[in-house]
């Protein structure tokens, strides 16, 4: 997701350590120099809740490299290198899934799918993925294929089918649905870079979201906490909960249901009586000098109220520093 920051904000709880430093500015600025490589553990945790009963639950744990390969005075070039590949990640998905027949081996031979090339600015704020080609060829690729079984099994649903999907293939072939759905965590990387935090006073900020069907962004009202400032060694620890507009969220869904064809009542019923809840809560622990997390947990809960039926579902990621031994 590409998130536009307009104010920090920044609440003191329960103490601030500032190691014998007299400021009021904690500045998050990328200090980093061609070679400078990190391994991280992360580990993705999905479940689903209806009407109170857990009915789903998905994991997924790998270890990726951030590399700094290319540094000027503007800019950064990263690379973000999946290093076990075959622990349940979405490329592997797509082999076992969507590559019996080889249709997608070419795709695979020609783009490196396991590497992530991005470019941020000279403070580190992340900029775009320079090679979202191949993954675009390759998603569509896929929706392509499901779309077309699905329509020789069922051929009086085509029309039905080719609505349905459609949004979809918009999401996940568009640069902002990658940057947003396949590679999020380095949006979780890179979210407190190239800002300076004023931890005189608390405040307040506003946060957009992309709408990735089209048109004015999601606004967000959002709240940042700091717990522990370590000045002296270039260390912070803070939180942030974020609280999505639950209008715009809900008008969003049905923009996306009506977008795949659902009935007419079932939009009205979810416009008129549907309570739609989005939260975002972020735990940060990051050296801000030289720009690295050492540990970022964040999760994102969803729930759908309706008349009869209550849904939730929660996506935790957890990116951890691995240390050399």
């Amino acid at each position: 997701m590409k998130n536009t920051i307009l104010i920090f904000a920044i609440l003191f709880y329960p103490i601030i350590c500032v190691s014998q430093i007299d400021t009021s500015n904690v500045s998050f600025v990328a200090y980093w120099s061609i070679g400078d490589s990190y391994d991280f553990q992360i580990t993705k945790v999905k479940k689903d809740w209806r009407n109170g009963k857990l009915t789903k639950i998905d994991s997924s744990n790998q270890v990726v490299n951030f590399k700094v390969i290319d540094s000027t005075e503007s800019s950064y070039q990263i690379q973000w290198t999946v290093k076990n590949s075959s622990v349940n990640d979405w490329i592997t998905n797509l082999r076992d899934n969507y590559n019996k027949d080889g249709s997608l081996d070419s795709i695979f031979q020609k783009y490196n799918l396991n590497s992530v090339i991005y470019s941020t600015d000279e403070l580190g704020i992340f900029n775009r993925i320079e090679n979202s080609k191949g993954i675009e060829i390759l998603a569509k690729t896929v929706i392509d294929q499901i779309e077309k079984k699905y329509s020789l099994e069922n051929p009086k649903d085509s029309i039905r089918l080719q609505n349905a999907i459609k949004p979809i293939k918009n999401i996940y072939t568009s640069t902002e649905g990658i940057e947003s759905l396949l590679v999020s965590e380095i949006q979780f990387f890179h979210s407190p870079l190239g800002y300076e935090y004023d931890i005189s006073e608390p405040l307040e900020y506003e946060q957009e979201y992309p709408n990735l069907l089209g048109g004015k962004p999601i606004m967000a009202d959002a709240v940042m906490t700091f717990n522990y400032v370590d000045l002296e060694n270039g260390y912070i620890e803070f939180q942030e909960e974020i609280s999505l507009n639950p209008e715009m969220v809900k008008n969003i869904t049905v923009q996306y249901l009506k977008a795949m064809g659902a009935p007419q009542d079932k939009l009205e019923s979810i416009s008129k009586e549907a309570k739609v809840n989005t939260f975002d809560s972020s735990e940060y622990q990051y050296y801000f000098n030289p720009g690295v997390p050492h540990k970022i947990n964040t999760i994102r809960t969803s729930i759908v109220n309706l008349p009869n039926e209550k849904i939730k579902s929660e996506k935790r990621t957890t990116i951890e520093l691995i240390y050399e031994e």
